[in-house]
């Protein structure tokens, strides 16, 4: 599966029943099999070939009823995204490079846009290639300047992955951009992100890295966690707090912490938090704005040594820790600040565009916000917004709300829609090859609500 540059800048072992998504009682095997009606459909679509597209579509719908009657379902497959989280991660074309058990591995990813590859280091479970292995969780790991290159550069950060991990390599898939490759031939070396991952070039290098999960690795994706190394800390912080909806936590590694009006507290409140303190780091970081936040779920662990290469106590910690992170895919509630439009999505609501004061604080009244819950009794969507310009789209499943009755949408006190949306099997798949709702989710239809007050 092949997605579209993700925005362009911008487990242990677990099984898809934990993504908290609907299941069928349709047998994984038989799912398994559409995974090669998906993946004709998205090989039609990359290549704009109409007719394939149809034709792949309707032998995975043909498919698809016969399994649905075979497990004698009253409702419509569409129904139960469980099942698609499956097909879709199945449905992965994997990159016979990536070799599962061997360590960390220094690969690139190469855009069909973008003639300039991007180096990441990535280390898989000998456990993920065994027949009936379930999803693993992820880290997303990111790495402070070194100020190296090439093989330097790519031999010093798999030292300092492999003391930073030790045995949960065994436990996790573990991501680590690097930065792109320059030059040509035997010539070509990797050359790093010089500063902050928030920059144009820092993101990009990142979410080009990040894509090989999208499109080549199973993952488990309500079990990702972003992970900063000491000077990178803070923009493990900084990330999640602007795309809150990938993460189930963030660890920050002797990092600074920020401010209330650099890192976006208010959208950490359901990104769990972990400050691992290494005493031999030498940074004493200012804890005190990030105490001082409301509703956030922080925990600390001290270590004598460098947090990048923690002993045996507290590595046992970080594991404890990771392990009980998981997060909802479709949350029923959201409360979202956008600072930048780069960052216009939260799970199934995405802000056409936003009006920001240039001094706006997150704290301010006015500054760009979008509120939803769902009110599964009545089959509403609530929806309120602060500075958001254009219009919102709306993103639907049954995860959200019982698409075989009427839904209604209200936005800032009245109600813009309320009629019945047809579960639509090509939505759900164009959103997951375009990823048109910004968080790669499972979609059965959407509506663009405009003239927003």
């Amino acid at each position: 599966m092949r997605l579209l540059i993700l925005a362009f800048i911008l487990a242990f072992c677990s099984s898809a029943e934990d993504s908290s998504l609907p299941r069928s009682s349709i047998k994984d095997k038989d799912l398994d099999k559409l995974a090669d009606n998906v993946v004709e459909f998205f090989d039609a679509l990359e290549a704009d070939k109409i007719i394939d597209q149809r034709k792949a579509l309707d032998e995975l719908e043909a498919s698809l009823a016969k399994m649905a009657k075979s497990a004698r379902l009253d409702d419509s497959p569409l129904k139960y995204l469980g099942d698609w989280e499956q097909v879709f991660e199945k449905a992965k074309v994997e990159d016979r490079k990536i070799k599962a058990g061997k360590g960390f591995t220094a690969l690139t990813f190469e855009d069909r846009w973008d003639s300039t590859p991007v180096t990441y280091l990535m280390s898989i479970p000998a456990g993920y290639s065994k027949r009936g292995a379930g999803l693993y969780p992820a880290i997303l790991a990111l790495k402070p300047p070194l100020e190296k290159g090439g093989s330097e550069l790519e031999e010093a950060v798999q030292a300092m992955a492999e003391a930073t991990y030790g045995d949960l390599m065994d436990k996790a898939i573990i991501l680590v951009p690097l930065g792109r490759k320059q030059g040509e031939g035997r010539k070509a070396a990797t050359t790093e992100v010089e500063s902050s991952w928030m920059t144009d070039e820092g993101l990009y290098t990142l979410f080009t890295s990040f894509r090989t999960l999208l499109e080549n690795v199973r993952f488990d994706r309500s079990r990702l966690v972003v992970d900063g190394w000491g000077d990178a800390g803070i923009d493990a912080f900084r990330l999640a707090s602007r795309a809150p909806f990938w993460f189930a936590g963030a660890i920050n590694r002797s990092g600074d912490v920020g401010t209330a009006d650099d890192v976006i507290f208010q959208n950490l409140r359901d990104v769990p938090l972990l400050y691992v303190n290494g005493a031999s780091d030498g940074r004493e970081a200012d804890m005190s704005a990030l105490e001082a936040a409301e509703g956030l779920a922080l925990e600390t662990v001290a270590e004598e040594g460098s947090a990048m290469a923690p002993g045996d106590e507290a590595r046992g910690k970080i594991a404890e820790w990771f392990e009980g992170r998981q997060h909802s895919l479709c949350p029923t509630d959201i409360d979202y600040r956008l600072d930048n439009i780069q960052y216009q999505s939260m799970h199934w609501v995405k802000a056409a565009n936003i009006n920001k004061r240039p001094t706006a604080k997150p704290s301010d009244e006015d500054f760009p916000r979008i509120k939803a819950e769902v009110d599964q009794g009545s089959n509403t969507i609530k929806i309120e917004t602060t500075n958001v310009l254009g219009g919102v789209y709306v993103f639907l499943s049954d995860a959200l709300v019982d698409m075989d009755k009427p839904v209604a949408i209200e936005v800032n006190g009245t109600e813009r829609v309320k009629r019945h949306f047809e579960r639509d099997i090509q939505i759900l798949l164009e959103n997951r090859f375009f990823n048109n709702s910004g968080d790669c989710g499972l979609y059965t239809n959407m509506v663009l609500i405009e003239e927003i007050d």
